[in-house]
């Protein structure tokens, strides 16, 4: 069995480091850096924007990137269409049963359909697959199912809900432009 983890792409600026340089006229806050002040001599110029949140702390769209790369559920699609999906524990110690499994369907921009699987015991470093029962052949239009795992009970870093892992996944349906 190959080893396939390996040590890099850590986060390498949480925090962009800033300064406010006021609104636009839209009403956009801008924030300067590396120059922007006038100051070309007293700088090297490369720095540059690139955090997960912005100086005020508001998230970046990066930071929900990060969140989706780094999480510790793998949600596979077998067979959308026959609700077939494999589950892959990714973390090394802690077993899923924490976590709820809830989908949804969303159809034409309306959810349409929910459930819950409740806990899955997965082992660590585990993969199994699941089914989902739901019904697709009355969709009409562009639809999707979304598998997620949130939290069963309240933590110290979050509350029960509080979503740890999703993936989204394409239904085939009979017009998908209506």
């Amino acid at each position: 069995e190959s080893d396939d983890r390996f040590m890099g792409g850590f986060l390498w600026e949480w925090c962009n480091h800033s300064f406010s340089l006021g609104k636009t006229a839209d009403g956009t806050h801008k924030y300067g850096y590396g120059g922007d002040y006038g100051d070309k001599d007293q700088n090297d110029g490369n720095f540059c924007i690139d955090g997960m949140v912005n100086p005020d702390r508001t998230p970046t769209p990066a930071l929900l990137e990060a969140k989706y790369v780094l999480q510790p559920v793998g949600i596979k699609e077998i067979d959308a269409n026959k609700g077939i999906f494999e589950i892959t524990n990714k973390y090394d110690f802690i077993f899923l049963s924490r976590f709820d499994c809830k989908w949804e369907i969303v159809s034409n921009g309306k959810i349409v359909d929910s459930g819950t699987l409740g806990t899955i015991a997965l082992a660590p470093h585990k993969s199994e697959q699941i089914k989902i029962d739901y019904k697709t052949s009355q969709l009409k239009g562009a639809s999707y199912v979304k598998i997620s795992f949130v939290l069963a009970s309240d933590t110290e870093y979050a509350d029960a809900g509080h979503e740890v892992a999703f993936a989204q996944f394409r239904l085939d349906t009979e017009n998908e432009f209506t």
